[in-house]
């Protein structure tokens, strides 16, 4: 599992949230929101996630932080936004180190990995879906929800494989 699927999966995650967020966000965020997790969470199901775990974390110590904060910066602070709640159930927050996110990589296994997802807001979800797809071509804009969907999930799932 690369950093990425750790962030992602933190960022982009799927399920019916786990009591973190307030029901604040539209229906459109819940629909994007509540459809991202669980496609998150059947990747996950389905993964070697042990594999995908060992390879984030050698690929992890195989850098330095300078490299670590060029490339996973910008992830990382999608974390701020999280409710308190969660970052200090899980003891995450946006400025993490290398070898703290190394750290927790470690210790969880696909059902801690499911709850976090779980434990993320809708909004945020849907807030990232919205800012990947304003950042497309005007061809992927004009294209239908499910074209949509299978472009973002298409990134997501590349930035799971690490490739």
């Amino acid at each position: 599992m690369k950093i990425k699927v750790f962030l992602l999966l933190l960022i982009s995650l799927w399920g019916v949230s786990c009591g973190f967020a307030q029901d604040t966000s539209s229906v459109e965020d819940q629909v994007i929101g509540v459809m991202f997790k669980n496609l998150a969470q059947a990747y996950i199901s389905v993964s070697d996630f042990t594999r995908l775990k060992k390879d984030t974390i050698e690929r992890l110590k195989g850098m330095d932080d300078a490299r670590f904060n060029a490339r996973y910066s910008g992830k990382l602070a999608v974390i701020k936004e999280f409710p308190q709640a969660l970052k200090v159930k899980y003891g995450i927050n946006e400025n993490m180190k290398r070898r703290d996110v190394i750290k927790k990589l470690g210790r969880w296994d696909k059902k801690e990995v499911c709850r976090i997802i779980d434990s993320i807001p809708e909004k945020i979800i849907a807030k990232q879906f919205k800012e990947y797809m304003r950042q497309r071509s005007p061809d992927v804009k004009k294209s239908n929800l499910l074209s949509q969907v299978k472009s973002f999930w298409g990134q997501v799932k590349v930035n799971f494989e690490g490739k």
